[in-house]
């Protein structure tokens, strides 16, 4: 479980697949983006779908490997 506080109260909490999918919030709270999860992101941006849930390097090679 991930809880993220905004001036001592929470301002997102769930298991990290749901809290760091929330990248308007967690930049709003000043907080850094997994970079796996700002790569997913970006690379379904480009028309390859990759889970935005994809938190782990592991995971996201055996997605990737799909398309090799």
């Amino acid at each position: 479980r991930v809880i993220a506080l905004d001036k001592g109260k929470i301002a997102l909490m769930g298991k990290p697949e749901e809290v760091f999918i929330q990248i308007d919030t967690l930049k709003q709270l000043r907080l850094d983006v997994p970079q796996i999860t700002e790569l997913a992101l970006r690379l379904n941006k480009r028309g390859i779908n990759i889970s935005p849930h994809t938190l782990k390097v592991d995971d996201m090679v055996k997605s990737l490997c799909l398309y090799i």
